[in-house]
């Protein structure tokens, strides 16, 4: 019963820091399962790719999976409702704000500083995820020295799907299945 409301306690100060949402927050998502020993860095890269390849927000995919994996659905549930919980009056307020301010400059600053630390944010999830297929797990610095090993079948499917996505050629979710069938053929 305790981890039920650990998870909730975790995942509402994770919906009251998620600016950004989606792959902004699976870095905060992540440190958060990590520090708490719910997941590991091999069961959290498979929560982010089940968090793409399910309908709904990342976010809130990621938290239900991380729930689920952990405590089943009692908590799926915690999570999702502790991160969903804060944003609601948050948006109320932020509504308020919005039309009483919206012409002030500082209104504007504020939200200008928001989108160079947003996509930080996407840009780890991105490392992430890519450290976590491509080089094993590995660090930043393990790669940069050359100490890291590369995952061939990953790296190939990575630079594919990339190729692809840049080029529009594939509707997204073709793409996901797709590189699904092949991980699923080279494992």
């Amino acid at each position: 019963m305790f981890v039920l409301f650990e998870l909730f306690a975790a995942f509402l100060r994770v919906g009251a820091l998620a600016f950004g949402g989606g792959y902004s927050v699976l870095p905060m998502i992540r440190e958060t399962v990590l520090s708490h020993g719910w997941l590991t860095a091999g069961q959290f890269a498979d929560v982010a790719a089940f968090s793409e390849v399910t309908p709904g927000p990342v976010t809130l995919n990621a938290a239900s999976y991380a729930g689920f994996v952990t405590a089943g659905l009692p908590g799926a549930i915690a999570a999702t409702v502790g991160c969903v919980l804060p944003s609601l009056p948050a948006v109320a307020f932020l509504l308020l704000l919005r039309k009483r301010f919206r012409e002030h400059p500082l209104y504007g600053g504020f939200f200008g500083g928001l989108r160079p630390a947003v996509c930080a944010l996407i840009f780890a999830a991105f490392c992430m995820l890519l450290f976590s297929s491509v080089f094993f797990g590995a660090s930043a610095v393990e790669i940069l020295t050359g100490k890291a090993s590369v995952n061939a079948a990953a790296l190939l499917i990575f630079s594919g799907a990339f190729v692809l996505a840049r080029s529009k050629a594939v509707p997204p979710a073709a793409l996901i299945l797709f590189c699904g069938v092949c991980g699923a053929v080279m494992a």
